[in-house]
């Protein structure tokens, strides 16, 4: 069973470079907006909230995105939260509106090589963005004394088996 906790959040705002059309604009939604309202959070007394970031979220990165995802995790994780949750999916699958050709690729690859993705390897494969979204929910309100924690798809995997008995 799951305890009560107060006033749990949830940020799932981001863009892709092409709808942004730059680094900038990119930038000012997946940093400076999510941090925004993270804080906005904060000062309306959010004390656990969980946000949706990627897997290889790192403020080392080479990447462009992915630098800005692991700065929004530095930058949340000062807040003084008192229970913080990133989701960092791999490819999200089952989408169905706005797929780019990409996607479709990487879906029809991780298809095929999904079943001998093992051990390390399972964060890497495809998790629907519904199971993405109830992974936040319940590990946003398990009993963590954790200040941070991240989940990436064999994760939230893991976590949402325990839920389905």
């Amino acid at each position: 069973m799951i305890p009560p906790y107060p006033n749990p959040w949830f940020i799932c705002l981001g863009t892709t470079l092409k709808k942004a059309g730059s680094k900038d604009a990119l930038e000012k939604i997946d940093l400076d907006l999510v941090c925004d309202v993270a804080q906005t959070m904060k000062m309306i007394g959010v004390k656990r909230i969980a946000i949706v970031s990627s897997l290889g979220a790192s403020p080392r990165s080479l990447s462009h995105y992915l630098k800005c995802k692991g700065k929004v995790e530095q930058r949340i994780n000062q807040m003084g939260f008192e229970h913080v949750v990133f989701v960092r999916p791999g490819p999200l699958a089952g989408r169905e509106v706005d797929i780019r050709s990409d996607e479709v690729l990487v879906q029809k690859l991780f298809a095929v090589i999904s079943p001998i993705m093992i051990g390390s390897l399972r964060a890497f494969t495809p998790i629907p963005a519904e199971l993405v979204a109830k992974a936040m929910l319940y590990s946003v309100l398990q009993p963590n004394n954790a200040k941070s924690v991240a989940y990436n798809s064999a994760n939230m995997r893991d976590l949402l088996s325990e839920y389905a008995n």
